[in-house]
């Protein structure tokens, strides 16, 4: 599934929806759900420009959805995201 995610970011040159994930994760009742996971890689995506996004929304999230942004956040490899992770 992840290697279809970046081909087709790849093929259409859209950035990450990185809002919608967010709004998907905010509600997520179960870490196992495949719109959950979606929107978790959607997230990890999103780079640098997903950090802000992710203090502001992380609080008001469910438990299973700050679960899914931590592991999204601290696979991101970016500078940002050990700052972001910290902050969670």
């Amino acid at each position: 599934m992840l290697v279809t995610l970046f081909v087709v970011s790849t093929l259409f040159a859209r950035p990450p929806q990185v809002h919608s994930a967010l709004e998907t994760l905010k509600t997520c009742a179960d870490m196992q759900s495949e719109s959950c996971r979606f929107a978790a890689d959607w997230l990890r995506m999103g780079g640098d420009a997903a950090i802000p996004e992710v203090l502001k929304e992380a609080p008001g999230m469910t438990q299973a959805g700050q679960l899914l942004t931590v592991n999204a956040v601290g696979k991101m490899g970016v500078k940002g995201a050990v700052d972001c992770l910290g902050k969670l």
